[in-house]
């Protein structure tokens, strides 16, 4: 059980309150936004539905990518702040990084530290990759956050110069 931090409560109100048209339902999660089980209460299905998910064509090299973004990524960049550009110049930056490292992307998870430039916070990328060849490959976000995590399996992407 933990708080929100209230620029992240703020942050997720702002959405949030473009995305209902019932004050009564807005007032609610708001409350809920303040309370003490805050952190359990985002990963409710009924607020996920608030967020959305996206897919991202990015193309590199040959390769044409198509990274889904799932609701809980994009409720967890609103949440800390992050941008959807930040999220994708990480991803292109792990494949150039694996392409010079001679790094074979495959399928599974990877966990992606980096910065989108050297004045930004450290950013953690979560990704599955679910399918990978010569001419396409498919991933999709699990989650992103701001700082490191668990450095285990992790790709470390210097910030851009």
């Amino acid at each position: 059980m933990a708080k929100l931090k209230s620029d992240e409560i703020r942050r997720l109100t702002a959405h949030l309150k473009k995305r209902t048209n019932d004050a009564e339902q807005f007032n609610f999660i708001e409350d809920e936004l303040r309370g003490e089980e805050a952190t359990e209460f985002i990963r409710e299905p009924e607020i996920l539905s608030y967020f959305t998910e996206s897919e991202i064509e990015i193309d590199f090299e040959e390769t044409k990518w198509i990274l889904k973004m799932i609701r809980y990524t994009h409720l967890r960049m609103i949440q800390r702040g992050i941008s959807r550009d930040t999220i994708i110049k990480l991803f292109k930056r792990f494949i150039e990084f694996c392409r010079k490292n001679n790094e074979v992307i495959t399928v599974g998870a990877y966990t992606i530290f980096g910065k989108s430039d050297s004045q930004s916070k450290s950013i953690t990328l979560r990704i599955d990759v679910d399918d990978v060849s010569d001419k396409k490959g498919k991933a999709h976000t699990v989650t992103v956050f701001v700082g490191s995590g668990n450095v285990e399996d992790a790709f470390f992407i210097a910030p851009e110069q």
